[in-house]
């Protein structure tokens, strides 16, 4: 389906104020295999930079109790983001994997941290 747009809609958009922007995950640096799920983010991120926005992504990481196995995610982690020039616009939050009902608590407060960014956001637009 074709979707025509007005020219006050084209002008907002041209006219929309540059922000900066926080993403969020806390699965990219656990599931480096998972190309579909990459190239998601790496849409947001490249097509909010386009339109000329301050894009940082912020990745939630929880240990998979591995030393060695941690740090080559996330080491592929920055790696993959440099192939884009991300990588000195990310930032990792790491949890120790301590048990699994910790687990879930790490997530569940990622969660919200990414929650209150897109929170702000919002506000700052108005």
């Amino acid at each position: 389906m074709h979707r025509e747009f007005n020219l006050k809609q084209i002008v907002k958009v041209i006219e929309m104020k540059k922000q900066k922007i926080v993403l969020g995950s806390s699965t990219l640096a656990t599931y480096p295999e998972g190309g579909g799920h990459w190239s998601v983010f790496l849409q947001y991120l490249l097509g909010l930079q386009s339109l000329g926005h301050d894009v940082i992504l912020m990745e939630c990481f929880i240990s998979l109790g591995d030393k060695k196995t941690d740090e080559h995610r996330i080491d592929f982690f920055f790696k993959r983001l440099n192939e884009y020039g991300f990588k000195d616009k990310a930032v990792i939050i790491s949890f120790p994997q301590e048990s699994i009902r910790q687990d879930l608590i790490n997530k569940i407060i990622c969660q919200y941290f990414y929650l209150n960014c897109l929170l702000a956001q919002l506000n700052s637009l108005s």
